[in-house]
């Protein structure tokens, strides 16, 4: 090999060399900022799973346990949280006059959004409570004009809210998003989906809504879900609002704790050992047959 080649393949070493000491300073740089961004991610996690577990905290203790007793009416229920996505909020309560009593279900977006929400019903609660005859349309909208104007540009909130009169046995309801409600019509063996009468609430749209009525009947029961039901997804599928209605049909006739049980262990079947994606909230309640004909023969 001539002089001169060996001369340049030092050359060429050298050059290597140098570029391999800078790469390495380089690598040296690029692992520390790494180490410095994941310090920080794991901070932004560790504060942000503080935060959800605060919020869980504060649902969890807002969720009722138990509901007081309404005589004519048995009711179930059953809330399970998600670590994943929450935002499920319920609550069954009487007016003032006694003769209505109200049920509330909302499901947001995700802690953030629930948070908020929970905030403005603590604040509605009571007006709720002794509102006399405020029209469930109305309920939804004044929670939606509190609740647009400090929204997020992609949160959105499904909402439910449902008044029984207990003299006449008139339901009136509106849902916006959804939010599933079935009445199974106990004497015909129907089972019906009530429709929403709009979208949810977000920030960009206003929804426009109406109240609806359905007439109860002895024996008649109630369904009402989260969204998070249908949104219980394994692997597969999503659980979906065929396979609720025939677990519904499977038990419509049975105690009001069996029918909840009974969705409840459908969805823990489905999930195949999944994690609930989203928080889930079932509520049943039947209307009993000795105080309906109490209630008739007294107005009568």
């Amino acid at each position: 090999m001539a002089n001169s080649e060996i001369e340049q393949l030092k050359k060429r070493i050298s050059s290597l060399e140098s570029e391999l000491s800078l790469r390495e300073k380089d690598l040296v740089h690029y692992k520390a900022k790494l180490e410095e961004a994941n310090e920080t991610l794991e901070t932004l996690t560790s504060n942000m799973e503080q935060q959800i577990h605060i919020l869980q905290a504060i649902q969890k203790h807002l969720t009722p346990t138990e509901f007081s007793h309404i005589p004519g009416f048995e009711f179930s229920f059953k809330f399970v949280p998600s670590k994943i996505s929450g935002g499920d909020y319920f609550d069954l309560f009487e007016h003032d006059t006694k003769s209505r009593f109200g049920i509330i279900m909302t499901s947001a977006s995700g802690y953030g959004t629930s948070a908020l929400l929970l905030s403005i019903l603590l604040r509605l609660s009571g007006p709720l409570k002794t509102k006399k005859g405020g029209a469930p349309s109305e309920v939804i909208k004044s929670i939606s004009e509190e609740l647009r104007s400090t929204m997020g540009a992609k949160d959105s909130c499904h909402l439910f809210y449902g008044q029984v009169d207990r003299g006449s046995f008139d339901f009136k309801y509106c849902i916006a998003g959804d939010m599933i409600v079935l009445h199974y019509k106990f004497h015909q063996g129907e089972l019906e989906k009530l429709e929403p009468a709009g979208g949810p609430i977000s920030k960009t749209k206003e929804p426009n809504l109406n109240s609806m009525n359905v007439q109860l009947n002895s024996r008649d029961r109630l369904v009402i879900c989260s969204r998070g039901v249908l949104e219980t997804r394994n692997k597969e599928e999503f659980f979906g609002e065929e396979r609720l209605f025939r677990t519904v049909m499977g038990v419509a006739k049975r105690e009001v704790h069996e029918i909840r049980n009974e969705i409840l262990f459908q969805i823990k079947t489905f999930l195949k050992k999944e994690e609930i994606q989203r928080d889930v909230t079932v509520l049943v309640m039947e209307v009993k047959d000795k105080v309906i004909k109490l209630a008739r023969n007294t107005q009568s």
